[in-house]
């Protein structure tokens, strides 16, 4: 069993996440000497199952729906784009050239495109789907991908189009804001229910301190 100085915490898989939380040791270990993280990689639903069994003692990844059995601190709200090739007929709506800053147009414009979309099982598809739901799109899909540094593979090299939320910084793409806008939230989750020791409390701390870049 963990002990009172082991911090269990469920992580959604993205390597920035684990990354914040080595940054975070040895701080936490400072003024907590002896305290470890244990870190379990799982889907946020997952996650959410074993916070309420007592598990875990934090989760942080993406979420979708907020549970009132947990409280939630949003670390970070990006933006999704549509994204396609540079030489792609929406490419002159991008917002990155000049002139068109506040541009957007509807997902509709792009229904004659082939998409690459992230699978089912993860909160960014599951957003994606509930907005093709909002406004009524179908897209045609031709390739569904796992690792998000893939799409800009099938943008770049099979003229596909896609959806990236706006911090995951793949260059070589054309970026095209949607309208109305999609949104894609990180950050932590706990039971509201017991009482948090000093060391996750710490923690939390900590992790609200890094900048944005380290989310997601």
């Amino acid at each position: 069993e963990p002990s009172f100085h082991c911090i269990r915490c469920g992580t959604g898989g993205a390597d920035q996440i684990t990354h914040k939380l080595v940054l975070c040791l040895p701080k936490l270990q400072t003024r907590y000497p002896g305290t470890e993280i244990r870190s379990l990689s799982a889907t946020p639903s997952e996650i959410h199952r074993q916070l309420l069994a007592g598990k875990l003692d934090l989760g942080y990844s993406a979420y979708l729906e907020e549970q009132p059995t947990l409280t939630y601190i949003p670390l970070v709200t990006s933006e999704v784009d549509l994204v396609v090739p540079k030489n792609h007929p929406l490419a002159g709506y991008s917002y990155q050239l000049p002139g068109n800053e506040s541009l957007r147009i509807p997902l509709s414009m792009a229904e004659k495109t082939p998409f690459a979309l992230i699978v089912e099982e993860s909160v960014l598809r599951q957003v994606e789907n509930a907005y093709f739901a909002e406004v009524n799109f179908q897209p045609t899909v031709l390739a569904v991908y796992s690792f998000p540094p893939t799409l800009k593979e099938y943008i770049l090299h099979s003229g596909l189009a896609g959806l990236c939320p706006r911090h995951q910084h793949f260059d070589g793409m054309a970026r095209v804001a949607l309208t109305p806008p999609m949104y894609y939230t990180c950050g932590l989750y706990y039971r509201n229910d017991i009482h948090l020791s000093a060391p996750v409390k710490y923690l939390i701390t900590l992790l609200r301190e890094y900048p944005v870049d380290y989310d997601l």
